[in-house]
């Protein structure tokens, strides 16, 4: 509790992600709802300096990986909430799912302004070269010439942490907003953006595919003012980061 006396903003942005786990309960529902029930009593009980409280949530919060149809129109939105994932096929999901809704039980209990960040799958440039981490691991297969399956929505991680900051210090911010790219990316349009910013290294060919639109990202535009990056920029960028590193060896071409 004390930790948050003359904090004028807190983020709490910890959550465990990770997809394989033992005990799913105990590893990754349970650390998520507890830390922010906790992060959520500590703004309470420092009221009186604590301004609002954003919350590093996830579009796995509003839909799972079979999810139902969208509430409004044919793409997903703030409004939709996941209820479709489980513990046992998809912890991650609901882990994120029971936190944010604990976080916004707490905060109608307790009046505290709180606004929430729900990414999708985080990319982008490096700072750490800590590797163990699901996106890092991602995006080295592809750069070492392992092609991914899939066509994921990205959401840049230069955008998620802009967009924590405009959500605490913009008066007029309220509710949840998503930060992601409106479209799903084909492998093979990663494959290609890697090969087009690295022409001397080989990549292998990702699935073909088209881009499908998925999310509906323009709360986060209109009201915080928040520009998307292009998704071939993050991954190049990301790239670039995981090669200057050492973290990732890419095969050159023969």
């Amino acid at each position: 509790m004390a930790a948050f006396r003359g904090c004028r903003y807190v983020f709490h942005c910890a959550s465990p992600f990770f997809i394989d786990a033992a005990d799913p309960q105990a590893e990754l529902v349970d650390p998520a709802v507890r830390g922010t029930r906790a992060v959520m009593a500590a703004a309470a009980a420092n009221k009186a300096d604590v301004r609002r409280v954003v919350l590093t949530s996830s579009c796995a919060a509003i839909k799972g990986c079979k999810p139902a149809p969208p509430k409004e129109g044919s793409t997903y939105s703030e409004a939709d909430w996941n209820e479709t994932s489980t513990v046992e096929a998809e912890a991650y999901w609901v882990s994120k799912v029971q936190a944010e809704r604990a976080a916004w039980e707490m905060a109608g209990q307790h009046s505290v302004d709180l606004v929430t960040i729900l990414p999708e799958f985080i990319m982008g440039p490096l700072i750490s070269t800590r590797i163990d981490g699901t996106s890092m691991g991602y995006m080295k297969a592809w750069v070492e010439g392992k092609a991914q399956s899939g066509a994921p929505v990205f959401a840049d991680v230069r955008d998620v942490a802009r967009a924590h900051i405009l959500a605490a210090e913009a008066p007029a911010a309220s509710g949840r907003y998503i930060v992601a790219a409106s479209h799903t990316t084909p492998a093979a349009h990663i494959s290609a953006a890697l090969q087009e910013r690295f022409p001397e290294y080989a990549f292998e060919d990702g699935e073909a595919g088209e881009p499908q639109p998925s999310i509906n990202n323009s709360r986060v535009q209109r009201e915080l003012g928040l520009a998307i990056t292009p998704v071939r920029e993050t991954l190049q960028d990301m790239a670039a980061t995981l090669i200057a590193l050492g973290l990732a060896q890419p095969k050159r071409q023969t």
